[in-house]
């Protein structure tokens, strides 16, 4: 890997994946995520080498407006912001919002799962068969999402 970083961070896209493939269960389930993130991961490369011209070089303007139109889904947001500076702050608090509220929601799916299980074992067993649990998928009481 070439990095220009002074600590070597890891390439985003693997650890994408990696934490998309513990959180979908089953595996035609799996295999459809993984290949809807590549693919768009792909089709952002293919887009992004479009938008970003040399002739554009330094600042690129062009590709940061279209980049954070099409990032953001919310059409009025980017008319009243006033660069792609403010917009690209708005991302990253958005993504800092958003993030605590996945671990919290993925928390407390887990500890009802937990009981679950746990009122499950002290009746004297699972009410499910392997092949249920398996076809259940991520609904399964014993599939844990990771945070």
């Amino acid at each position: 890997m070439v990095s220009d970083s002074p600590i070597r961070l890891p390439p985003a896209p693997p650890n994408d994946l990696y934490r998309l493939g513990g959180n979908v269960a089953g595996q035609y389930k799996r295999a459809a995520a993984l290949a809807l993130q590549v693919g768009l991961g792909n089709i952002s490369g293919i887009a992004a080498s479009n938008i970003y011209r040399a002739k554009d070089a330094p600042r690129y303007k062009l590709g940061r407006k279209l980049q954070t139109r099409f990032t953001i889904s919310f059409g009025p947001l980017t008319l009243l912001t006033p660069s792609a500076d403010a917009i690209e702050l708005g991302l990253v608090g958005m993504g800092l919002t958003v993030l605590p509220i996945i671990v919290i929601t993925y928390k407390r799916i887990n500890a009802r799962k937990e009981a679950v299980m746990k009122e499950a074992g002290e009746s004297g067993g699972s009410q499910h068969t392997d092949e249920e649990l398996r076809r259940m998928g991520d609904k399964a009481p014993n599939f844990q999402y990771g945070i």
